[in-house]
């Protein structure tokens, strides 16, 4: 199954995306770039993680967490994003450059844009989640080039 990004509320939970959230990740980039046009805080901003989740992803794939500097967990105002989404929709819309799957990728920005607009409603903060991919089926690369 491949990682993709959506919307986690800090109560109610997972906000899936319609497409898996996977082109937005893939177009995260262009998006970034987007959304600097505008002066605006780009997607990454609102990635979050649980830290105790990610450090039992990481003991799944061999790693040690207490290895890593994992960050505390964050939530953010949905009034916060609602801007960038806002923007990189009407961006894709006018001029789309270089985006790939730009259906999927402006389906999820919708999808996004509609979990935070019933999140702001709620009064309830999110952030943006991705599942871990689960490498520990794939052998090892033999160099740096594989």
């Amino acid at each position: 199954m491949g990682t993709g990004w959506y919307v986690r509320g800090e109560k109610s939970g997972a906000y899936p995306a319609p497409h898996g959230g996977r082109a937005l990740l893939f177009a995260q980039y262009h998006l970034e770039e987007f959304a600097g046009e505008f002066g605006l805080p780009p997607l990454k901003e609102f990635v979050s993680a649980n830290p105790v989740v990610l450090a039992a992803y990481l003991r799944s794939q061999g790693v040690d967490p207490e290895s890593a500097d994992l960050p505390e967990e964050e939530w953010f105002d949905p009034a916060d994003a609602l801007p960038t989404i806002g923007a990189l929709l009407m961006r894709l819309a006018d001029d789309p450059g270089p985006v790939a799957s730009l259906d999927k990728v402006r389906g999820d920005l919708q999808a996004m844009s509609d979990a935070l607009r019933s999140l702001q409603a709620a009064g309830e903060r999110f952030h943006i989640a991705s599942d871990m991919p689960d490498l520990t089926d794939r052998e090892p690369p033999t160099s740096l080039r594989s």
